[in-house]
C-alpha cells in the first residue's frame, strides 16, 4: 500500500473489524498514518462473517456497513468461484496497479474444499496472476495441509518458533536471494543471518 500498490485482504480466520483493527494500528506504527489513509487501494473480501453464524444484532457490522466504507465483498470459502467472482469485482476498482492479494489463511479454504479442486484453482489463480502482474500471499497454517502448492508458487518462506526464538526460512523466492534459516527481532529484523542448531 505505501508504495502504490492496490491489496485485496481475504479474511477466512477472523471478521474484517478485527482485522481491519490490527491493520489500522500496524499502519499508524509503521508509516504514520491508518488504513483509512489507503482506502481507495485497499478491498476486502470477507469469507468469515457470514458463515459464521452471526446475526444482524450481534457485535459485527453487516455487509452494507463495510460498503459505506470500504471496498468489500463478501465470499464463500466453500465455493472457489464465489471467491474469484469477488476477486475479480474488487480487482476491477484499482484501474490497472499493481495487485497483491493476501489469503487469511489460506489453510481455511483447503480445509473446506476438494483437493483436486484446489489444484485446478490455483492453477486458474497462478496464470491469471501472472498474466496481470498480480503478487500473492498464501498464508498457510501448517505445511502438511498444503505441501502440494510448493511445486505450483514461485516463493516457499516458513516462519516459525523454536526454544522461545522466531525464525524464518527462505526456502525458495522468485528474485535472487540468500537461502537459509535467519532469526528474527520483535520488531520483524534478521539479527543472525545464520541460525545455529538447524
Amino acid at each position: 500500500l505505501k508504495s502504490g500498490d492496490a491489496c485485496i485482504y481475504l479474511a477466512t480466520m477472523k471478521p474484517p473489524e478485527l482485522m481491519i483493527y490490527k491493520l489500522d494500528e500496524l499502519c499508524k506504527k509503521k508509516f504514520g498514518k491508518g488504513l483509512s489513509a489507503f482506502k481507495d487501494r485497499f478491498a476486502i473480501i470477507d469469507c468469515f462473517t457470514p458463515f459464521a453464524g452471526f446475526g444482524r444484532n450481534d457485535a459485527f457490522p453487516t455487509a452494507e456497513e463495510y460498503k459505506k466504507e470500504w471496498l468489500y465483498e463478501e465470499a464463500d470459502p466453500r465455493d472457489l468461484n464465489s471467491i474469484n467472482v469477488a476477486y475479480s469485482r474488487l480487482s476491477e476498482s484499482f484501474n490497472g496497479k499493481r495487485v497483491r492479494i493476501v489469503y487469511d489463511s489460506f489453510s481455511t479454504i483447503v480445509s473446506l474444499n476438494d483437493q483436486e479442486a484446489l489444484y485446478q484453482y490455483m492453477l486458474h489463480n497462478i496464470a491469471f496472476e501472472d498474466k496481470f502482474r498480480y503478487i500473492a500471499l498464501y498464508l498457510i497454517r501448517k505445511k502438511s495441509e498444503a505441501e502440494w502448492m510448493d511445486a505450483l508458487v514461485g516463493g516457499v518462506v516458513n516462519v516459525f518458533v523454536k526454544n522461545g526464538k522466531r525464525y524464518i526460512e527462505i526456502v525458495k523466492l522468485p528474485a535472487k536471494h540468500k537461502s537459509g534459516i535467519f532469526q528474527l527481532t520483535e520488531d520483524e529484523r534478521v539479527i543472525k543471518t545464520k541460525a545455529k542448531g538447524f
